[in-house]
């Protein structure tokens, strides 16, 4: 009974064992698209979660601004002990005997006009949040753009890895040829070096666009702030031809929104420095009381006795201020005029971009097409230049110089056409309003 409790336990833990093993490694080879990546990024990523605190800052400092409106209590004790030649506070009278003095008091001072000073600096503070929202929206922008490029440099690199391999063995192919060629004295012994050099270049150039296609990868899993093992879904088929049409607006982007934002932000400092010159008016009360050492009564009747009450009136006109609101509205002004022409240089450069994409696209399109064709031409070439050597009609030289430009040819297709696929994406993400 005993052993057959322990073993349904393990087993039971066995079990166990494998379920969990199971779930963490189809967790962890589940694939990732780029949506995936940009979303994985958004949510790791330590500079976007810095921005989004800064948001969190203002709006807390917009909320205790607030508290500004309401009146300000305090209460305060105070024992004084003297000596000497002294006016005793709770009698009034001069008296040069030692004593202590007690005071007690209630005070509340309400501001109920500052000139607009809290009202602008919550403007500010309301429109500060603003700012940090449209500055955390910008680098989430950012941070897609650069996980787009990553994505697509890190399957292109896949693609020459897999276009490199088929090279590598069909070298490898011929240098079984040529040996045998060798063997029978079709040809010299010189040419095999010649062979065996490619081979181990084709190698050198595959381990080297592998670490390159490791670097991509480790890229991405830094900007996605996870050391985990990311399994990079492959990119969905796109035409790469196409074209986005030209609907570009540059309120699109939230850095845009930001400088409107600094520059309204400026527009209620303005108003805070105005403010300034304005007079301020409020009320203040309080209960004030006292007793003295001195007096032979009791400590209850000295402060009833000595109880007094006030409420205060007070208005405050400043005359003058030394011209500072003048130079601190004088600066606004300035960065105000600053943001808009930030504004213009963004329309400048960010179209500047676009057509300097849509311009890529359009050459890489054309050259894609031109290599295209050439392909044609150097596999009909290539396939000739086969059968004249099998046939003993043309050199090993020959041969191997069209096999060597029908290779150029489809690497360059492959770049070509990764690069089109690339530029479509960032002209597409150029092109639409980021949310």
């Amino acid at each position: 009974m005993y052993n057959t409790l322990i073993y349904s336990l393990m087993r039971s833990s066995i079990i166990c064992i494998y379920i969990l093993l199971f779930i963490s490694q189809a967790k962890a080879q589940q694939a990732s698209s780029l949506d995936d990546l940009v979303l994985l990024a958004f949510k790791n990523n330590m500079s976007i979660k810095d921005a989004a605190i800064d948001s969190m800052k203002y709006e807390q400092a917009s909320k205790y601004n607030n508290y500004n409106y309401l009146p300000q209590l305090s209460a305060g004790m105070r024992n004084t002990y003297n000596w000497g030649l002294f006016i005793d506070p709770a009698t009034n009278v001069l008296s040069n005997f030692s004593s202590q003095v007690y005071s007690f008091n209630i005070q509340s001072d309400w501001l109920l006009f500052d000139g607009g000073k809290n009202y602008y600096t919550g403007q500010m503070y309301d429109i500060g949040k603003q700012v940090s929202h449209q500055q955390y929206r910008q680098n989430l922008f950012e941070l897609k753009t650069q996980i787009i490029i990553l994505y697509y440099k890190y399957w292109q690199t896949d693609a020459q890895v897999l276009q490199a391999n088929k090279v590598a063995e069909q070298w490898q192919h011929k240098e079984k040829e040529i040996k045998k060629m060798i063997n029978g004295g079709i040809l010299a012994a010189k040419e095999l070096p010649h062979i065996e050099s490619y081979v181990e270049l084709y190698k050198l150039n595959i381990a080297k666009m592998k670490n390159q296609q490791n670097l991509y990868y480790k890229q991405i899993q830094g900007i996605c702030y996870t050391t985990d093992s990311i399994n990079i879904k492959a990119p969905e088929k796109i035409d790469p031809s196409v074209v986005q049409e030209d609907n570009f607006l540059v309120s699109n982007f939230p850095i845009y929104h930001t400088y409107q934002s600094m520059a309204s932000l400026e527009t209620q400092r303005i108003n805070l420095y105005k403010s300034t010159r304005y007079p301020t008016a409020g009320i203040m009360a309080g209960w004030v009381t006292r007793s003295s050492s001195l007096v032979q009564m009791e400590l209850s009747t000295q402060f009833n006795t000595n109880l007094s009450k006030y409420v205060a009136f007070y208005v405050n006109i400043p005359l003058f201020n030394k011209m500072q609101p003048q130079s601190l509205i004088a600066q606004s002004q300035i960065e105000q005029k600053r943001y808009s022409y930030k504004i213009a240089q963004l329309d400048f450069e960010l179209r500047s971009k676009i057509n300097q994409l849509k311009e890529q696209l359009r050459l890489t399109h054309e050259a894609y097409l031109i290599i295209s064709k050439q392909l044609e031409y150097l596999r009909s070439e290539t396939n000739l230049e086969r059968k004249a050597f099998a046939l003993g009609n043309t050199t090993y030289f020959e041969l191997e110089s069209a096999e060597e430009r029908l290779e150029k040819a489809e690497a360059s297709l492959l770049q070509y056409h990764y690069d089109m696929i690339l530029y479509t994406k960032l002209l597409d993400a150029y092109h639409t309003k980021f949310e």
